[in-house]
């Protein structure tokens, strides 16, 4: 598994950016087809939390490093990668 805890920008998607920290862990899900995963945690104020998770399609989560990958958001401020994980490999 891999993981990345720090610093990263929400961006929705009319392009305003939210600073927040990340907790983020990707794997493998077992089964047929074997499928990459990542899934976490970002820290967001209540407001841009309902925000992302009202919006019906993925976000954009920017790591400091310029990588990004597609995150679905829960209100409580869960994600699940969409594609790729920005980190890692």
């Amino acid at each position: 598994m891999t993981t990345y805890n720090g610093p990263a920008v929400l961006i929705e998607a009319d392009g305003t950016e939210h600073d927040t920290t990340a907790t983020l862990s990707a794997g493998v899900r077992p089964g047929l087809p074997v499928r990459r995963i990542w899934a976490g945690r970002l820290d967001l104020d209540g407001d841009v939390a309902w925000r992302a998770f009202e919006a019906s399609d993925p976000l954009t989560l920017r790591l400091p490093d310029g990588r990004e990958g597609g995150v679905l958001v829960q209100a409580d401020g869960q994600v699940t990668g969409s594609g790729p994980a920005p980190f890692g490999e």
